[in-house]
């Protein structure tokens, strides 16, 4: 099998994940799972098809959308549902953070001209979703713009380990542990971080970054040394 390299088809497939889903079934099994509500079984395309009382045809498709979104996983003799418990979601969060904050700081070397359209115009949709309260769109779009700011070092097996955890169930667990009203503080922090990168300061960027993931606590736990 062939390895792609290519960043933006590796962006391509991760971005195209994080987004709520329009079939109205799925959509709230995504946030049962994300709830821990049915964490602890096996699941299979039958027992899916069962679940949801559908064809197996349909619960095939299901089944391949929820596992390339990460809400379901898979082990040496089984799929399960996804552990998004609060110990596995703050060491998701923890690895997304470290990467995040060395590309932040990575980019004071970097010109950023290029990519601050495409950042500013995702601040955009978080700033609307935030207006409107909806918190799930808010995280989701947020994990789209680190996608294209961990694109931006242009380090393919860098980004395919980002990628690995920067799923759809990761947002969905992170939305779910934020306090009301919490959306239009992470849509300033993203402000603060973007503004931070077009100066080219990326121990503030860094930081941005990092209170971000350590929300709901705001508690700055940075994973990196913010030296020079």
């Amino acid at each position: 099998m062939q390895i792609v390299d290519d960043i933006q088809t590796l962006y391509s497939e991760a971005a195209k994940e994080l987004r709520t889903s329009d079939d109205a079934k799925l959509e709230a099994l995504r946030l049962r799972i994300a709830q821990g509500d049915v964490f602890g079984t096996g699941i299979t395309p039958a027992l899916l098809a069962r679940l949801l009382d559908e064809t197996a045809e349909e619960a095939a498709a299901h089944f391949a959308a929820l596992r390339s979104a990460g809400f379901i996983q898979s082990s040496l003799t089984q799929f399960s549902w996804a552990n998004l418990d609060p110990h596995d979601r703050a060491r998701t969060l923890d690895n997304l953070s470290m990467i995040e904050a060395n590309v932040a700081l990575r980019c004071r070397y970097l010109d950023m001209k290029p990519v601050l359209p495409a950042l500013q115009r995702l601040a955009g949709v978080i700033e609307q979703h935030a207006q409107n309260d909806e918190l799930l769109e808010v995280c989701l779009a947020v994990q789209r713009l680190f996608l294209v700011l961990v694109a931006t070092v242009n380090a393919p097996p860098l980004f395919r380990e980002y990628a690995a955890y920067a799923n759809a169930s990761t947002a969905y667990a992170w939305s779910m542990a934020q306090n009301p009203g919490a959306a239009m503080h992470i849509s300033d922090m993203i402000c603060s971080m973007i503004e931070a990168l077009k100066k080219g300061d990326g121990v503030s960027a860094a930081r941005a970054a990092t209170y971000l993931r350590s929300m709901p606590t705001g508690e700055e736990n940075l994973a990196v040394p913010l030296c020079g």
